[in-house]
């Protein structure tokens, strides 16, 4: 069993949450259309100080909301490579701060970061996130790390493994120690290295360590167990079941040492015939238990006390709920998107803590009902009774979308759009070269700007969304053309070409 915990790679989140729902795939139909809103806008773009004082080709904009969209979790970690003079790395945060519906701009706090450094690989790293900045991480060369792995009688642990947060093709990266209990292992160095030991018997105990010119990491495992968790629900489609465990108040050294955040790389522990089981916990420890499964509402965690070396819980999930909403979730081409989160809920979400000690942020979500997307981008979810629910869609790299029930059916296909960053705005482009020219908007109680030939106007929107624009374009003595702009998507700057009069 310590084996398998050992062999986890980091792309079993994609993994599991393809299992959890990979048998219940509906059928597409079209994306959702939802009707427009008003508007309003912040203050208007000041007029260019060169621009002329009249002129007589002029273009009204009529600005109207379709949808508003929602930025993707934000990774507020830079991770720098040192070794190719400082390039940037791409990252993903997988849990703590700037992950799913725990994103908050302004929180502070520790955040598990997967960071692509080989193709293909990953380095796990930690960081420390300060209130409404971003945290930065350093890459640099190989370093040698050395150190000896003990039992819990003293002894030398030998066959124990050592994992530094590296994965590559294979899986994980790992060192085995001799029988004297030592190993040695090279690693990108930088700050925030995961330090994890496992062993047969024992306990996983994990920490951090800051990896400068190389770095001496000695571990004490303490007798460890496997917990067998026994789900007692109505047997349907419980392979969509996940389980895992959280700190309770009462943390003890042992407890402090597990790493609850390797179940956000597994996606948590499957649910089969004989339960959930929970390899390398700590024995006479205490620890909480949940249960998630995406036709129930999310329950309360269930403490329980690790006794023995084979400790098992009981656990009740929640009544599933009587109706159910099937979907895909897909790009804008009508690609599926796996790993996309599914959340339904109120009309105005709660705001939730962190997960503690680095925790998925799915075992500390309440009375909530969540799935993820499988392969085929298709989920389940459970839906209770009420008009005012909201299906929330969120995905790594795309808008996220919170779309009223009401407008939903069932097999439903919902198109995430791609996610361009920056200020939300649209950028009019001059209706005719080398002529000056006027523009006016509706946006905040009616804007204007008078500007010179070939030069284009740029209006901040209020807020990331899908619009509608109506260019009108007059001249005196010519017929104006009224041209629509549909269904513009904006998540950055959008730029919008209206037609010359005739």
């Amino acid at each position: 069993m310590q084996r398998r915990t050992a062999v986890i790679l980091t792309l079993a989140v994609v993994g599991a949450a393809a299992l959890a729902v990979a048998t219940l795939r509906p059928p597409a139909v079209a994306p959702i259309e939802v009707a427009p809103t008003p508007v309003v806008a912040p203050a208007p773009s000041p007029r260019p100080a060169d621009a002329p004082t009249a002129a007589d080709l002029r273009v009204q904009v009529e600005v109207r909301l379709r949808e508003r969209l929602l930025p993707p979790p934000s990774p507020r970690v830079e991770v720098l490579d040192v070794v190719d003079h400082g390039m940037p790395l791409p990252a993903r945060v997988l849990a703590g701060v700037g992950v799913g519906a725990a994103d908050d701009a302004s929180a502070a706090g520790a955040a598990l970061v997967a960071v692509a450094h080989t193709i293909p690989g990953e380095l796990l790293r930690q960081a420390n996130v300060p209130a409404g900045g971003t945290a930065q991480l350093r890459v640099g060369g190989r370093r040698l790390v050395r150190g000896r792995v003990l039992g819990p009688d003293g002894a030398p642990a030998f066959g124990a493994h050592v994992w530094l947060g590296e994965s590559n093709a294979e899986g994980r990266r790992e060192f085995v120690t001799d029988a004297d209990g030592r190993y040695e292992a090279d690693v990108p160095s930088g700050y925030g290295v995961p330090f994890v030991v496992q062993a047969p018997g024992c306990a996983t105990q994990a920490r951090v360590l800051d990896i400068g010119e190389g770095a001496v990491a000695d571990a004490r495992l303490a007798a460890g167990c496997a917990l067998t968790v026994q789900v007692v629900a109505i047997a349907e489609a419980m392979d969509a079941a996940r389980v895992f465990v959280l700190p309770t108040a009462e943390v003890g050294s042992d407890v402090a040492q597990w790493p609850f955040w390797l179940q956000a790389l597994a996606g948590g522990a499957v649910v089969a015939a004989e339960g959930a089981v929970i390899d390398g916990l700590p024995r006479n420890a205490e620890i909480a238990v949940v249960v998630a499964h995406p036709l129930a509402p999310r329950m309360a965690p269930q403490t329980t006390r690790l006794k023995g070396d084979r400790p098992r819980a009981v656990v009740a999930l929640p009544a599933f709920l009587p109706r159910r909403l099937a979907g895909r979730v897909v790009d804008a081409d009508g690609q599926p998107l796996a790993g996309a989160e599914v959340e339904v809920g109120a009309a105005s979400p709660r705001s939730r803590a962190l997960a503690p000690r680095l925790a998925p942020d799915a075992a500390v979500a309440r009375g909530v009902v969540a799935a993820t997307s499988a392969a085929d981008g298709g989920f389940l979810v459970g839906v209770s009774a009420g008009d005012d629910l909201v299906v929330r869609v969120r995905a790594a790299g795309h808008a996220g979308r919170a779309v009223p029930m009401r407008e939903l059916v069932d097999g439903a296909a919902i198109a995430l759009p791609p996610w361009r960053g920056g200020e939300p705005r649209f950028v009019l482009l001059p209706p005719r070269a080398g002529v000056a020219w006027a523009a006016q908007a509706d946006l905040a109680g009616g804007i204007a700007a008078e500007l010179a030939a070939d030069a284009p106007w740029a209006v901040s929107l209020p807020e990331p969304g899908r619009y509608d624009f109506v260019c009108t374009t007059t001249e005196p003595g010519r017929e104006p053309i009224r041209h629509v702009l549909a269904d513009v998507v904006v998540t950055g700057p959008a730029t919008l070409a209206p037609q010359p009069p005739r």
